[in-house]
């Protein structure tokens, strides 16, 4: 019984964090919070998936040198 409630939570953590991801990754295109839910839908996988952590620590470095830039591109304006 163990084993099916660890694949369970594994599956339903897997769909989630994919669904949240794919649905991110069409909002880059579409208006919306596009990286937040990619890096929210990384942070899911995360749990359960190396890979995923490798990936949401390189999301999480790109978002911050956007953030950098226009950041001083504002101030530059000023």
């Amino acid at each position: 019984m163990d084993v099916i409630k660890k694949r369970t939570k594994k599956i339903a953590i897997s769909v989630s964090g994919v669904l949240i991801l794919i649905i991110g990754l069409v909002m880059l295109i579409t208006p919306g919070p596009g990286w937040l839910l990619i890096i929210m839908g990384l942070g899911i996988l995360a749990t359960e998936y190396a890979w995923a952590h490798n990936l949401l620590d390189k999301a999480k470095k790109y978002y911050e040198s956007i953030k950098k830039k226009a950041l001083s591109s504002t101030k530059a304006k000023k």
